[in-house]
């Protein structure tokens, strides 16, 4: 694992743990969520999105090298 993976590997560990705050913040409210709150997963939802994408053609890109 290189560095560029591992940074998207802390990256994508970061984003979960943002995810996990909110999920638990609109879990333990007796309301409905925020707007706020739904835009923030959403964004989060697409940093997601592409960091396992960056991860999968970081993967990609070093099996072509290996091989």
């Amino acid at each position: 694992m290189n560095s560029e993976h591992k940074q998207l590997s802390k990256r994508l560990k970061r984003i979960i743990k943002s995810m996990k705050k909110v999920q638990k913040s609109i879990h333990g409210s007796e309301a409905p969520a925020s707007m706020h709150e739904l835009d923030e997963l959403t964004q989060l939802g697409e940093e997601y999105a592409t960091t396992v994408q960056q991860i999968a053609q970081l993967e990609s890109q070093q099996k072509t090298q290996n091989s």
